[in-house]
């Protein structure tokens, strides 16, 4: 059986505004001292004071609730850019979530944007090369089982 709808839509003009921006744009791994962020939140509406926010490694946004504090925030006074967050600022490695609320930012904050996450890796933190044995030795058959 087949069943048929009719619907109308109508669109009209729009102001160009929005009401959130996209995430911000991050390296998804991050080995030196600078963790650059882009931006852009050209047509947001409504944040009267926005405000990149890095949270803590482990709390990558706000859903996380009382759980959640920025570790670094920067003013947003231009609505394209790009900031360089020292990663010395930064509590150590870990995931962390890079966003735009609202100032002050934290858990309480609206939400201007979604969250974009990278890994801080920690000092040091260099692939080691693979090893191979020296020598292959087949498992022994008096090997005790367990």
């Amino acid at each position: 059986m087949l069943t048929e709808a009719s619907v109308t839509l109508s669109f009209g003009p729009t102001s160009g505004t929005v009401e959130s921006a996209p995430a911000p744009i991050v390296d998804p791994v991050v080995r030196g001292a600078t963790l650059r962020v882009r931006y852009d939140i050209t047509g947001l509406t409504g944040s009267t004071d926005p405000t990149l926010v890095v949270s803590h490694p482990g709390r990558i946004e706000s859903a996380t609730g009382l759980f959640f504090r920025p570790a670094y925030t920067v003013p947003l006074t231009e609505p394209t850019g790009t900031v360089e967050v020292p990663v010395s600022a930064l509590p150590g490695g870990g995931i962390y979530g890079v966003g735009i609320q609202d100032a002050p930012g934290g858990w309480f904050s609206r939400n201007d944007s979604a969250f974009a996450f990278a890994r801080v890796a920690p000092t040091g933190d260099a692939r080691p090369a693979p090893t191979a044995p020296s020598r292959w030795t087949a498992p022994s058959s008096s090997s005790p089982r367990r």
